[in-house]
């Protein structure tokens, strides 16, 4: 489970077999199984017919479920136990197949969890009732041996009515004396298996030999089309780019509770998350691609987790490429605030890549992602993208249906380029961090750029793009940099001036002028302080339900009389008059309910308001306008969607949300040219 633009790719018949060796197939413990969910009871009864691999004598499950096993299914009266999160081991009982019996109660709330791009917290593994069925690959319900996949026939038995999804092949699905049972089969082996069930509309198309389909939970056609067809752009687009669609059919799944999660062949998203207008463009091709890059080449752990980095420079940052070169600089762009905002320059929060397994924090986002994508963009610009994409099809090719490391990726691409990459690999993927470079003595004489770079020890050996400005275009060229500090000279008439990685199109760290106040850096903080206006009971009190969603806390700190802690990272709601003599940016004017941003005018009573601003100490506040009270307790469980941003407008009533960006202070790797002194 894991949380475009036209290309001619080289022939892959000469880089086949470029990747390292490809591993044997892991193991794969065979099931047949019946599950049977008692929604008044909150339960579930497994009886898994089970064949492990070879050489396997025991398996794990979940420490607190009821099991027994025996040669037949049921037999033993029991009492259900409880998933505990933690797993125990079992004897296997002597050679060939057997039963392994399971009961287990399963009711967790889902009233508190969240899930956004920023955060993710709360999740749960197992709950059944009324209003739902799921069963995370997370939890240990059923036999597991390390190492191995899992295939197979799994029937699922609900009340009739009910549509259970699963990874795999719906082959019998009938409905008796009100029980619906339902039978997938699963041949293209998976690492876990997850399963919602619910009493879901289905709509179900055939595209290209793919069955695609939506599971909603209400009526909703227009949804249904929209995801369809987003369903079968991206099949398409990931077919001609990587190579043929692992799985027989893909379903999006709408959840009741936040979900955003991708498995082998389906997705489930929850139901806010699957409305919004821009999920079906982004974040929604990016689990699809997880079906070529995690469920079915899977990752080799040991040498860090290759596979978020590698779908978001096949989806998100892709999608982006094909909206706009400028979408695709802003994007680069904010994947540098990011690791500014979350990581900067505290080593507790940095790692090398090799080191990454997981997101959890935004931090280890920005890293996994955020700057694996970055090596994805560095190594199109050492390579070119033919020669990247014609490495990455050798490997899904040799590598579908088992794990795959860094190194196999690597292996390709210097097959594919005859290149040595190994100076390459080493810095970006062993060593933490990121180069800070400085533009120095930059200077014209005659016909000639002359200007000097420098960065820290130990220096990295980078592909610099240089843009030089002229009266009358931009001339790019790009030198490598590998020493602590370079003097470099250009042949460029009428230069007036130069830039240094203008695009972003290195992963480095940004001088703070080149950053404007955003809301992840207020989300990176570790603590806040909620600040109400001094008057106004109703404020307080919805300012305070605002805090709990924001901060994900029960107990967060209001401060009294209105005024920010000159030492924290504040939350101003309603600032009293004088709180925003050093926080309002000059972009922004506000008159009563008059709000201005850039010359265009909004109204309070219609909108409201959020901005990040400079605070005091170097910190970054949040500023809050509102006119509504109601409106404000609702806006604190939002904001994590959107913290590359400077400024959000949300409608009072239906709409899109309005957003932006303050104008940084400007970049020191830029720098007018004078003629140099004789």
């Amino acid at each position: 489970m894991h949380r475009i633009l036209g290309t001619t790719v080289l022939g892959l018949g000469a880089v086949l077999g470029a990747a390292a060796l490809a591993a044997e197939p892991p193991p794969v413990v065979h099931h047949d199984v019946e599950i049977v969910f008692d929604l008044a009871a909150h339960t579930v009864r497994i009886a898994d017919r089970v064949i492990l691999p070879a050489g396997a004598d025991s398996f794990t499950i979940d420490q607190g479920v009821t099991l027994w096993l025996g040669p037949d299914a049921g037999g033993e009266a029991a009492e259900p136990g409880a998933f505990l999160g933690t797993v125990a081991g079992h004897a296997w009982p002597g050679e060939g197949p057997a039963v392994v019996n399971v009961l287990a109660a399963a009711h967790q709330p889902t009233d508190d969890v969240r899930f956004s791009r920023e955060n993710v917290g709360g999740e749960i593994t197992a709950t059944v009732g009324e209003e739902g069925i799921w069963l995370s690959g997370d939890a240990a319900w059923l036999p597991r041996v390390d190492g191995a996949l899992h295939a197979g026939a799994f029937t699922v038995d609900t009340p009739a009515g009910w549509y259970p999804v699963l990874s795999g092949e719906i082959v019998d699905q009938r409905e008796a004396d009100g029980r619906r049972r339902t039978t997938y089969r699963i041949t293209e082996p998976v690492d876990g298996i997850s399963l919602v069930a619910n009493t879901f509309t289905v709509t179900e198309r055939e595209h290209a030999g793919v069955t695609i389909r939506t599971c909603l939970l209400q009526p909703d056609q227009r949804l249904s089309d929209l995801y369809l067809e987003r369903t079968a752009h991206y099949l398409d687009l990931y077919t001609d780019l990587i190579g043929p669609y692992p799985y027989r059919s893909f379903t999006t799944v709408e959840n009741w509770f936040p979900t955003g999660y991708g498995m082998p062949g389906w997705t489930l998203l929850g139901a806010q998350v699957l409305r919004l207008p821009f999920i079906p463009y982004t974040s929604f091709g990016h689990e699809i691609a997880h079906n070529w890059w995690g469920n079915s080449v899977f990752v080799d752990r040991a040498g860090g987790n290759w596979c978020e980095g590698l779908t978001v420079w096949f989806a998100d940052y892709l999608y982006k490429l094909a909206e706009s070169p400028e979408a695709a600089w802003q994007y680069r762009r904010n994947q540098l605030k990011d690791y500014a905002a979350y990581v900067g320059g505290d080593p507790a929060r940095d790692f090398a890549l090799v080191d990454f397994k997981s997101r959890h924090s935004g931090a280890t986002r920005a890293v996994g992602y955020g700057k694996s994508m970055a090596v994805w963009h560095m190594l199109e610009q050492e390579l070119g993208r033919d020669a990247v994409l014609a490495a990455i099809r050798s490997v899904y090719a040799e590598f579908r249906g088992r794990p795959a490391a860094w190194s196999d990726f690597f292996a390709a691409l210097e097959s594919v380029s005859g290149r040595d990459l190994e100076t390459f690999r080493a810095q970006w993927l062993e060593r933490a961090g990121a180069p800070r470079l400085e533009l120095a003595d930059a200077a014209r004489d005659g016909d000639q750029v002359r200007f000097t770079i420098r960065q820290d020890q130990p220096p990295y050996d980078l592909l610099v793009p240089i843009a030089v400005g002229t009266a009358r275009e931009t001339v790019r060229r790009t030198v490598r940099f590998a020493r602590a500090e370079q003097q470099f000279t250009l042949d460029v008439a009428g230069a007036v001036s130069v830039a240094v990685d203008p695009d972003n199109d290195l992963f480095r760290r940004l001088d703070p002028a080149e950053i404007e106040p955003t809301l992840s850096r207020v989300l990176a903080a570790d603590q806040f302080v909620f600040v109400p206006p001094a008057a106004g009971a109703m404020v307080r009190a919805a300012t305070a339900a605002f805090a709990r969603e924001f901060c994900e806390c029960d107990d967060p700190v209001l401060r009294d009389r209105g005024r920010p802690d000159p030492a924290a990272v504040n939350v101003i709601v309603n600032p009293d008059p004088g709180v925003l003599e050093v926080r309002q940016p000059a972009e922004l004017s506000i008159h009563g309910d008059l709000v201005f941003i850039a010359g265009t005018r909004y109204d309070l009573k219609e909108w409201d308001l959020v901005y990040a601003a400079a605070g005091e100490a170097d910190a970054t506040d949040l500023v809050i306008h509102t006119r509504s009270a109601q409106r404000l307790e609702h806006l604190g469980g939002r904001l994590g969607h959107y913290g590359k941003y400077s400024w959000l407008l949300f409608p009072a009533g239906a709409g899109e949300v309005v957003k932006g960006n303050w104008t940084p202070a400007g970049s020191p790797l830029v720098a007018a040219l004078a003629p140099r002194d004789r």
